[in-house]
C-alpha cells in the first residue's frame, strides 16, 4: 500500500477513542488532568461536571515500532497476565491472539516511560505532529458503557477466529475495531468492567439497533465477537492493558493491535513500518472514592 494511502488511513488514530452510553466526558491528557487549556466557547458556558456516582476511567491508547522492547518482556515481565482469570477465558483469547495484563496503583517504570514519552508518529498529509499516544478521560454511569476504537481503519482485512473449537477465516472491508466496556460498580469503591471486542465494518447505513434501547442509527454493521468476552474487578487506580500476544500474525487480536503507521523521518518526509498497540485502561474512582 503507497505510504499516502496509508497515512488516510492511519489518520483515523487522531480519533482514538468513541464513548456511547448513558453518560460520556472526554477530557485533557490522560494520568494529567492538571492542565486548564480550553476553547474560546468554554468561556461563556459552565464546565461540564460528572454525575452523580460517576465511574471515572481514563484510556490511553500506545503505538510502538514492531518489536520494540518496552512493549515486550520489559513490559509483560512486570505484569499480572490475570492468572485469576478463568483457565478457559483466557485460552479462548490466547487462541484469538490477545494478550491481557493488570497492573497496581504503582505501575512499573516501563509503562510510566511509555506513557511519557514524547509523540513520534505523524498521521496527516499536512504533517502535523500526530500522537504516538492519545488519551480520553470518561465519566460514566453504572451499568453503562464506552466504546474504544484500538486502531486505524482496515480498508480490506482476512483474518483467522475461533469460534467453538473451529477455526474461522473472517474478510471485511473498511473495519474498524473497537472494545465496548461495561462498567459496574461494586462496593468499596471498586468495579467490574467487562470487555466484548466488536468489529464494525462496510458502509454505513440507518439500521435499527439496540443500546439503551431500540432505535435507528447511521451505522456501519457489527460483528461481536462473544466468544471472547472477559471481565475484570479492579480498584481505583487498577489499569488493564491489552494488546496482541505476538508482534504479528493473522488472528482477531492482531487485527487490533497490529498493522502499519507512519513517522515522520528527520529530513520531513513520511515512512511506512510495522507497529504494535498497547489499549491502556485504568479505574481513576467510582462515586465518591477517589474521584479527581
Amino acid at each position: 500500500m503507497a505510504v499516502s494511502s496509508l497515512v488516510r488511513s492511519v489518520g483515523s488514530l487522531r480519533w482514538l477513542i468513541l464513548a456511547v452510553g448513558v453518560w460520556g466526558c472526554a477530557g485533557c491528557e490522560v494520568f494529567d488532568m492538571t492542565g486548564d487549556v480550553r476553547p474560546a466557547a468554554a468561556k461563556k458556558l459552565p464546565g461540564i461536571k460528572p454525575p452523580l456516582n460517576a465511574i471515572c476511567l481514563d484510556v490511553v491508547l500506545v503505538e510502538r515500532p514492531r518489536g520494540d522492547s518496552l512493549v515486550g518482556a520489559q513490559l509483560w515481565n512486570r505484569v499480572d497476565q490475570v492468572q485469576s482469570l478463568d483457565p478457559d477465558v483466557r485460552e479462548e483469547l490466547r487462541r484469538n491472539g490477545f494478550r491481557l495484563g493488570v497492573v497496581g496503583t504503582n505501575p512499573p517504570r516501563v509503562l510510566q516511560q511509555l506513557l511519557g514519552e514524547q509523540p513520534d508518529f505523524a498521521y496527516d498529509e499536512a504533517s502535523e505532529k500526530a500522537k504516538q499516544l492519545g488519551g480520553h478521560r470518561f465519566f460514566v454511569a453504572s451499568g453503562g458503557n464506552v466504546k474504544i476504537i484500538s486502531g486505524p481503519v482496515h480498508d480490506e482485512c482476512e483474518f483467522e477466529v475461533a469460534r467453538e473449537g473451529e477455526s474461522q477465516t473472517m474478510q471485511y472491508q473498511d473495519a474498524e475495531c473497537r472494545f465496548r466496556v461495561t462498567v459496574e460498580q461494586q462496593e468499596n469503591g471498586w468495579a467490574k468492567m467487562t470487555f466484548i471486542p466488536q468489529v464494525f465494518h462496510g458502509p454505513s447505513q440507518l439500521r435499527y439497533v439496540a443500546d439503551q434501547e431500540w432505535r435507528f442509527e447511521d451505522s456501519q454493521r457489527v460483528e461481536t465477537f462473544f466468544d471472547q468476552r472477559f471481565a475484570l474487578i479492579l480498584g481505583p487506580g487498577e489499569t488493564v492493558i491489552l494488546a496482541a500476544d505476538a508482534p504479528e500474525g493473522r488472528r482477531l487480536g492482531h487485527l487490533f493491535f497490529t498493522g502499519q503507521g507512519i513517522r515522520a523521518s528527520q529530513d520531513g518526509e513520511f515512512e511506512a513500518m510495522p507497529v504494535e498497540r498497547l489499549l491502556i485502561v485504568r479505574l481513576t474512582g467510582t462515586g465518591d472514592h477517589n474521584l479527581p
